[in-house]
């Protein structure tokens, strides 16, 4: 890119501007972006020299009128093309969801009205100390009513990092020069102890949900620890009762008031769920029940009191009730998959195995997640390296 000085006579005298040549558009048009450079050639020389600093080691931003508010809007619409895509390039509607509440309920409210080449650190820093302090008042727009009280560090982290991936795809685009994000010390996640339930627990839980349209979809958490969506989703032809395998093909999620099925979070999360004799049996009675409406292959394993598909908010919300009426208040749908993983690791089920029955990427993160739960095995592994290597390792007997 090349840049030149340009001097104009207004009424009040000479003004100079400096004019970056970017290029030509597809129809062959000349692109430029002009600089206001003062009223003397010594301000419009300094202009310059300042500009062609930044065109040669690649830090030249063009002026540009684009709001942040207009910035992350694009930047979710162009998310949103990355549905049911698969590896790292894919993206879940539940998480695109989770960045859209961010992005309208928080940071546009914020700082959507600044030019997003004016964005800086401090804004940020002073955003998020906001939302330690008084984060929940824009929650008021729900219906929710307003609380004055602040977020939680974890939930802060959340929006930066929502912020920060935005504002690094702005950077690789060229809109804007440096990640502000960069520069800001973001709060630190605090520990959260996991709420699960243990295996006689659980029995009770199981027990309690008997005759309601929820026990299905707690069944099938707690015994094979699917996601809530993955659950809403899931369809008779991909129960086999015979073999007693669950395929886990898709999750449901909503989308602007839509419910949307979409390949599950990540390429492990399509996978086959061995389960038990005792699932495979309420299965079994579940669907004979069904049978009164004509049940056809295609029709969802888990529906509603009126027979419809759940939505994936739904199940979560009609748990949190009945969990309130249960004696287990605030008790989430999704800790019943933390309490599939927890029980079976305090049985000394492997952790590989663990794993690939809720569907993570690797077994380190279900390590990391489940720390603490799995019992102390070394004394068994001693024992049993004892018994195959011991006649070896133990001394003679001396006469």
């Amino acid at each position: 890119m090349k840049a030149h000085i340009v001097k104009r006579q207004g009424s009040k005298g000479p003004h100079y501007a400096v004019v970056v040549e970017l290029g030509r558009d597809a129809e062959g048009r000349r692109l430029q972006k002009w600089h206001q450079a003062g009223t003397t050639k010594k301000q419009a020389d300094a202009k310059l020299d300042s500009l062609l600093r930044q065109l040669g080691d690649h830090t030249y931003a063009p002026p540009s009128d684009l709001t942040v508010e207009d910035y992350l809007d694009d930047y979710l619409a162009a998310l949103r093309m990355r549905f049911g895509q698969s590896g790292r390039n894919g993206l879940s509607p539940a998480t695109w969801q989770g960045y859209r509440r961010i992005v309208d309920f928080h940071l546009k409210p914020e700082l959507g009205s600044l030019k997003l080449t004016e964005l800086r650190a401090h804004h940020v820093e002073k955003y998020e100390t906001r939302m330690l302090e008084d984060g929940w008042a824009h929650w008021g727009s729900m219906g929710k009513g307003e609380r004055k009280r602040g977020l939680s560090p974890t939930t802060v982290l959340q929006h930066h990092r929502v912020l920060h991936k935005a504002l690094g795809d702005a950077v690789h685009k060229g809109i804007i020069i440096a990640n502000p994000c960069d520069a800001v010390r973001a709060p630190g996640a605090a520990d959260r102890h996991l709420r699960v339930l243990d295996a006689e627990e659980a029995v009770g839980l199981i027990q309690k949900a008997q005759g309601t349209s929820l026990h299905m979809p707690v069944v099938i958490a707690l015994a094979t620890g699917a996601r809530c969506g993955e659950i809403a989703a899931l369809r008779w032809r991909e129960v086999d009762t015979d073999g007693g395998v669950i395929r886990i093909l898709r999750a449901a999620a909503e989308v602007d008031g839509e419910r949307v099925e979409t390949a599950p979070k990540s390429a492990a999360g399509v996978r086959s769920i061995t389960i038990d004799a005792a699932t495979v049996a309420a299965l079994k009675a579940h669907r004979d029940a069904g049978k009164v409406r004509s049940l056809k292959r295609d029709d969802y394993v888990c529906t509603d009191a009126d027979g419809a598909a759940w939505w994936s908010n739904g199940i979560s919300i009609a748990f949190r009730a009945f969990a309130k009426r249960s004696g287990e208040k605030g008790l989430r749908f999704h800790d019943l998959r933390h309490s599939h993983a927890t029980i079976l690791a305090a049985a000394g089920v492997h952790p590989r195995v663990v794993q690939e029955r809720l569907g993570h990427a690797d077994v380190a993160f279900t390590l990391r997640r489940y720390t603490g739960y799995w019992p102390n095995m070394q004394a068994d592994a001693a024992d049993k390296i004892g018994a195959l290597l011991g006649a070896a390792i133990a001394p003679a007997a001396v006469n």
